[in-house]
């Protein structure tokens, strides 16, 4: 979430003007849960429309989760 943070802000933007989030997991039943919470402490208030999508494995190794977003600027 602060990596996300710091290129939305880097952009002019913020997670307050997200309105689109992607989020891919290798355990989706495991871990939606887990991210709702997180996105909740970070972006209190902020629901973008969101897709969750299950997946076989992520670019950077050793990651479970990836997150895109869309924002406002």
């Amino acid at each position: 979430m602060a990596n996300i943070k710091t290129c939305l802000e880097a952009a002019g933007s913020s997670l307050d003007k997200v309105v689109l989030r992607r989020s891919y997991f290798l355990n989706i039943k495991k871990d939606v849960p887990i991210v709702a919470r997180i996105w909740d402490k970070w972006a209190p208030g902020v629901k973008p429309v969101s897709t969750a999508v299950q997946v076989s494995g992520l670019a950077k190794e050793g990651a479970v989760i990836e997150i895109e977003v869309e924002a406002e600027v």
